[in-house]
């Protein structure tokens, strides 16, 4: 999910937010599921990883899966908003994306963020 660039983006007390928009051909929907494509849950927390490496400026490596929970399908040409909100550390990251219609996937993860 990392060809993916965010719209909007804006970073305020430290809360990143913004959009993005998952192509209908992406490669993520290949054989999930055929003839019904919907974003694996392991694309949607890449794809969290990548905004905040993209707001950042850092590759953001993935330590620990904390808690994780899907909500709705994401399916081919959605716009998701997202806000994610890593703490004061850079070590912790809380994220949320949602459709126009529903919050789609929501969750925390241990981090880590790299610096030159």
């Amino acid at each position: 999910m990392h060809d993916l660039v965010p719209q909007d983006l804006t970073v305020q007390d430290g809360v990143i937010t913004g959009r993005v928009t998952i192509p209908v051909g992406h490669a993520a929907f290949d054989g999930h599921f055929p003839g019904r494509p919907i974003l694996p849950g392991v694309a949607q927390l890449d794809l969290a990883l990548s905004l905040l490496q993209h707001a950042l400026g850092h590759r953001v490596r993935l330590e620990r899966v904390r808690r994780m929970k899907f909500s709705s399908t994401v399916t081919p040409g959605a716009v998701l908003t997202f806000r994610l909100e890593p703490d004061a550390t850079r070590s912790r990251l809380a994220w949320t994306l949602a459709t126009a219609r529903a919050e789609a996937s929501s969750g925390t993860a241990d981090i880590s963020v790299e610096t030159p």
